[in-house]
């Protein structure tokens, strides 16, 4: 534990660290984390995982408590993000090759999982949240807006200032277009979804990073 705190500190400029709770954070090989802030005031951080030949540089750590892990892959470019996490055992797993640009900010609460796959293409100022963070409830008193996981697939572009809310699923190889609000649950492959209440307007389509 020692080694890898001492190699931690080394590569995080900014860092607020205490050893308890059960929160672990890993990351892959050939990784890069510029001024992302993993931030909840409530909590911890006892484990670190780095891979070879990644780094962190200019980010902020105030972590949490109670089961909680982030995941991210190998060759992994993430600029300004910010993952924040209430409550315990939830999970951000981000896959192998996946970039963001800045203001993205990955909020998984309630015991929930968000899942970004491999190869996707994030632009700035993106929201993911598992859950409204207040109650909405019926005239009984009963909560009717729990909170849900979030799954986006293998190779997703999602364009700037979108919004994707609990429960979504997007698949392999979609395209969410700039400043769509994602709340229905499933789409198809291969789709191009936009607008508010985003829906699919374009199928069998497919994305590539290099301009042709």
């Amino acid at each position: 534990m020692k080694k890898i705190i001492k190699n931690f500190i080394k590569k995080a400029t900014i860092l607020t660290f205490r050893l308890k709770g059960k929160v672990s954070l890993k990351v892959g090989k050939n990784t890069m984390l510029y001024r992302c802030d993993l931030s909840n005031p409530y909590g911890c951080l006892n484990s670190i995982e780095i891979g070879n030949n990644s780094s962190l540089k200019n980010c902020k750590f105030k972590l949490f408590e109670g089961g909680n892990k982030i995941i991210i892959g190998d060759n992994v470019l993430l600029k300004g993000m910010t993952f924040w996490i209430e409550d315990s055992n939830n999970i951000i797993k981000i896959g192998d090759r996946t970039t963001s640009e800045n203001h993205v900010q990955v909020a998984a609460c309630e015991g929930k999982k968000i899942e970004i796959g491999a190869d996707c293409m994030l632009s700035h100022d993106i929201y993911f949240r598992t859950t409204d963070s207040h109650s909405i409830v019926d005239n009984n008193g009963k909560r009717i807006n729990p909170a849900d996981n979030i799954k986006i697939g293998n190779h997703v572009w999602i364009g700037m200032q979108c919004l994707i809310f609990k429960g979504v699923e997007i698949p392999d190889d979609c395209i969410i277009g700039a400043r769509s609000v994602v709340t229905k649950h499933r789409f198809d492959k291969n789709s191009l979804i936009l607008g508010i209440n985003a829906k699919v307007i374009k199928q069998d389509i497919n994305w590539i990073r290099k301009r042709i």
